[in-house]
């Protein structure tokens, strides 16, 4: 500039075009700086996004914790039900199948959570790449914005450094194309961490389902199962009711099930409740496991919360404390089950009346009537609560029958069969049994 104002000539010429030149490269940086905020609010938008994704991803965490845990009690309580069956002999060879399929579907469910929980981390660690791209294309930006000014301020003052500032500009525009091809990058993070989301959030609902379903046909079986009058086997059967409970609690909290707090039953309502407050005994009334049992019961007073509309990572605070707080209650329910349970098999067996003689002498030819039509069966033993039978199909599992022996007529119920085996529990007997 200072070789064109000594020059007499092209003095005029050289200063509008100078002019010009400035003009014009005001202009253009002006733009640049606009695109510049633009990209630095871009790029502060995605870090606050991915901060979003990281917090939803350890929302997610908990739940897998959550359904670990019911993962373990269902196979904890398929180990029970597999000892009971053991201790049932030939009766419960039906249901250690069912209970060694159900440990099957928990030890699987568990190995997804732990797949899941890996693919989280991994999902972490892109996410934390991610934000430290994001924070060098921050501080590009700002050096970008602080060349630009500086650059402005000599084109104003120094028409000779035009050359200089269309350099930097040069560089500027690379500095662009890089920013341009970093947030395609972050976009396409983004995108991938979305699906990520989307896709645990599929895998979640699909082990929740896989888990129901186990749920509901181990929580048939056990029910065709157990003995009523049998105070120890109603409390293992409470422990798998426990568990169902709390399985639709959580499909509740995170929109998997629909559960008005209205319908939920309290302490009192419930089987538990109702076997607890009936029992009569007074041995087993006064035993500690019993009492415990009492106060952790009462303490477990839960109330589905709203389901969430939207993704388990969106859930508000609130409902996840009320998760982790239902989950200690819970498990403490499941220990107090476990002693008074223990204590029912050990020092206070002489008050169960589970055990309970049979007859296993008798090989008697009966005729079993049921809506589809008569049968021939053989009477293999007899108990005060039902018969052994041979001849029974898993068909007839399920249906009322009227048992025909020896001039006896009993009404009844087929409770369970394996193919050549069976039992029916007894509902009305008519005449007493003869010889």
């Amino acid at each position: 500039m200072e070789q064109i104002s000594q020059t007499s000539d092209g003095a005029a010429h050289e200063a509008n075009s100078t002019n010009a030149a400035v003009t014009a490269g005001l202009d253009a940086m002006a733009d640049v700086l606009q695109r510049m905020g633009d990209i630095a609010y871009a790029s502060q938008q995605s870090a606050e996004n991915l901060a979003d994704l990281h917090q939803a991803s350890e929302q997610i965490g908990e739940f897998l914790s959550v359904i670990e845990s019911i993962a373990n009690q269902t196979n904890l309580l398929a180990l029970n039900a597999t000892i009971e069956a053991a201790r049932a002999g030939e009766a419960g060879k039906g249901f250690a199948v069912v209970a060694n399929e159900v440990k099957s579907l928990a030890t699987q469910a568990a190995k997804a959570t732990e797949d899941i929980a890996q693919r989280i981390d991994a999902l972490k660690a892109g996410m934390l790449t991610t934000q430290d791209s994001i924070s060098v294309s921050r501080k590009a930006v700002d050096r970008g914005q602080e060349t630009i000014t500086s650059a402005n301020e000599r084109m104003q003052s120094v028409g000779s450094r035009i050359a200089g500032v269309s350099s930097r500009m040069q560089e500027i525009s690379a500095i662009l194309q890089q920013q341009k091809e970093a947030s395609q990058e972050i976009a396409r993070s983004i995108t991938g961490v979305a699906d990520l989301a989307v896709e645990n959030e599929t895998q979640l609902k699909n082990m929740s389902d896989a888990l129901q379903a186990s749920n509901d046909r181990f929580s048939s079986d056990a029910r065709n199962w157990f003995n009523a009058e049998s105070n120890r086997s109603l409390c293992e059967m409470a422990k798998i009711d426990h568990v169902m409970f709390k399985k639709r609690v959580v499909d509740t909290i995170i929109g998997h099930d629909k559960w008005s707090a209205a319908d939920v039953p309290n302490h009192h309502q419930c089987r538990l409740g109702k076997w607890y407050e009936a029992i009569d005994n007074a041995n087993i009334r006064a035993h500690p496991a019993y009492k415990a049992l009492a106060a952790r019961t009462h303490a477990f007073t839960p109330q589905p919360t709203r389901p969430c509309r939207h993704m388990p990572m969106a859930m508000p605070i609130p409902p996840r404390r009320a998760l982790t707080d239902l989950n200690v209650a819970s498990q403490q329910v499941i220990d107090a089950l476990n002693d008074l349970s223990d204590a029912l098999q050990n020092e206070l067996k002489d008050s169960d009346r589970r055990l309970e003689l049979r007859d296993k002498s008798r090989q008697e030819t009966a005729r079993v009537d049921m809506a589809s039509g008569s049968k021939s069966v053989t009477i293999t033993d007899v108990s005060q609560s039902g018969f052994g039978v041979s001849g029974l199909s898993k068909a007839d599992v399920g249906k009322a029958v009227r048992l025909v022996y020896n001039g006896t007529e009993v009404l009844g119920e087929a409770v369970w069969a394996d193919g050549n085996r069976g039992g029916i529990r007894i509902l009305r007997k008519d005449r007493g049994p003869q010889g």
